[in-house]
């Protein structure tokens, strides 16, 4: 929890949400929060290198797609998760589903 708290210091998960949705991503409190989780890890670096990395070697695109995702996938819980379905949706449960799986 105290990355997660970290992170959001610098972005929320609905700012994540809302950017990767409609192409507006905040890329540098993207990269700050993502230094965050890198130096949570150990590793040594700042949030301009994250940020220059990001523009480095073309596919800017595709990396911060994988920066979203990845911070996202660390903010949702595991048990909610698990009860997801392969296209990422969460599962009704029977209860909600009329008793239907």
């Amino acid at each position: 929890m105290r990355v997660l708290a970290a992170v959001e210091e610098h972005v929320t998960f609905m700012e994540l949400q809302q950017g990767s949705a409609n192409g507006k991503v905040p890329l540098a409190k993207l990269a700050t929060a993502y230094a965050v989780v890198l130096r949570f890890a150990g590793c040594r670096i700042s949030p301009a290198e994250v940020y220059n990395g990001m523009w480095k070697d073309g596919n800017m695109m595709a990396k911060i797609q994988e920066a979203i995702t990845g911070l996202l996938s660390m903010m949702i819980p595991s048990s909610v998760m698990s009860q997801a379905d392969p296209e990422g949706k969460p599962k009704q449960s029977k209860k909600a589903s009329g008793g239907k799986s």
